[in-house]
C-alpha cells in the first residue's frame, strides 16, 4: 500500500514534470506539512483569502497533472 506522503510526493513529481512552478510545488508542500492559510498569508504579506484562492488554483493544477499522467 502506498502511503499518503508517497502519493503526494508522486503527485508533486508529476506536477513538476508537467511544468508547475517551484513556488507552487513549495506551496503545496507547506500546506501538506500543516501550514495554515493564515500562517502562509502572514508570511507572504497577503490576505488569507488570497492564499485560499491560490490554494484552489493549485488544487486544480495538481488534479490536471494527475489526470494527464
Amino acid at each position: 500500500a502506498t502511503s499518503a506522503a508517497q502519493e503526494l510526493a508522486d503527485l508533486l513529481e508529476l506536477a513538476a514534470a508537467a511544468g508547475l512552478p517551484d513556488t507552487d510545488l513549495e506551496f503545496a508542500r507547506r500546506l501538506a506539512a500543516g501550514a495554515t492559510t493564515t500562517q502562509l498569508a502572514a508570511e507572504r504579506q497577503v490576505t488569507d483569502r488570497t492564499i485560499r484562492n491560490h490554494r484552489d488554483v493549485l488544487v486544480h493544477r495538481l488534479r490536471a497533472a494527475a489526470m494527464a499522467a
